[in-house]
């Protein structure tokens, strides 16, 4: 059994999941250009998670919030288009043992589920996420943001061929 129990985030999670963002990013986290894809929209509360230890306080939380594409935000077949992964967090006494893989796995599994087509990110780190079968999306989506030279904009297909149902420099937005 691993020692993190993954569950849903509840809204009594908040304040603690705030103060693991504000450790792991920054106060001014909210300043960043990566907030304009997550405005004015709140997370999808069903890929929200916490994971927990074995005391039963939370050590890391994952997010996904809805994204529109050329201003729809489903396919064509009426699955949702697109979803945001991030923010990760996971407490500094927890890092690196494999706590944010087994959040990533899960939300990016449940995504799939729900429908969703293809998942976005953006990171310092995309080394680590080539892992998950995520590649560039810069030039290949438009952004309504600069995220900064120290940024990758990355993407994965959820669901087979969702990729090749946008045109290159299609706009990615926020789902409004």
């Amino acid at each position: 059994m691993s020692p993190l129990v993954v569950r849903p985030e509840s809204p009594q999670d908040g304040p603690r999941i705030e103060r693991l963002l504000d450790e792991s990013f920054g106060k001014d986290r909210q300043n960043r250009g990566v907030y304009a894809l997550r405005a004015p929209q709140r997370h999808i509360r069903s890929l929200a998670y916490v994971g927990v230890d074995t005391t039963g306080q939370i050590q890391g939380t994952l997010r996904f919030w809805p994204l529109q594409i050329d201003e729809q935000q489903a396919d064509q077949e009426g699955d949702p288009a697109a979803v945001l992964l991030g923010p990760i967090a996971i407490a500094q006494a927890h890092q690196g043992k494999g706590y944010a893989a087994i959040l990533i796995n899960r939300g990016l599994s449940d995504a799939a589920a729900l429908g969703y087509g293809l998942c976005f990110l953006v990171t310092d780190t995309p080394q680590v996420y080539r892992r998950y079968a995520f590649t560039n999306a810069q030039g290949r989506f438009s952004l309504p943001v600069d995220l900064g030279p120290k940024k990758s904009f990355l993407l994965m297909e959820l669901k087979r061929g969702a990729l090749s149902l946008w045109p290159t420099g299609a706009a990615l937005g926020a789902a409004a």
